[in-house]
């Protein structure tokens, strides 16, 4: 309850109770949802994101681009995964926004997601990497790594 009070509001600001994704500190948050064992949460909270937050236009990049930082949160969401936990080789899952995705890795095979999205609310039910059912949680390590 008190992570979807958080996300009522998806761009608050420093001051505030609710989620600050237009600054780094806070971009991760989403994914908690999928350790709740509520991944339809982290789907609806990412898909408001990449479409409340983000737009085509020259203003459409919330908050400061450090480095790169929103610019790259937004491509990894858009793809439907994220690097939630540094160090570790394991890419937590959320709603792509295309229905296939190929990720080419030197000297590996490609990482191709097929997603079955629901049309209607932009959930994945379920999908697949190469020949492997996702969970509603993470791409592990065996898929992650080179070689694999």
């Amino acid at each position: 309850e008190r992570l979807d009070t958080f996300f009522t509001e998806l761009n608050a600001g420093p001051h505030e109770p609710y989620a600050f994704l237009g600054n780094e500190p806070t971009l991760q948050t989403p994914w908690i949802y999928n350790y709740t064992g509520r991944p339809d949460r982290t789907q609806d909270i990412t898909r408001r994101s990449l479409t409340e937050l983000f737009g085509p236009d020259a203003d459409g990049l919330v908050g400061n681009d450090d480095l790169g930082q929103m610019s790259s949160w937004y491509v990894w969401a858009a793809m439907g995964m994220y690097p939630y936990l540094p160090g570790r080789a394991e890419l937590v899952l959320n709603s792509p926004l295309f229905e296939k995705i190929t990720v080419q890795r030197p000297g590996a095979a490609p990482i191709v997601i097929l997603s079955m999205c629901i049309r209607d609310s932009g959930r994945v039910h379920p999908g697949r990497a190469g020949r492997r059912d996702l969970g509603h949680r993470a791409l592990g390590r065996a898929t992650v790594l080179p070689g694999r």
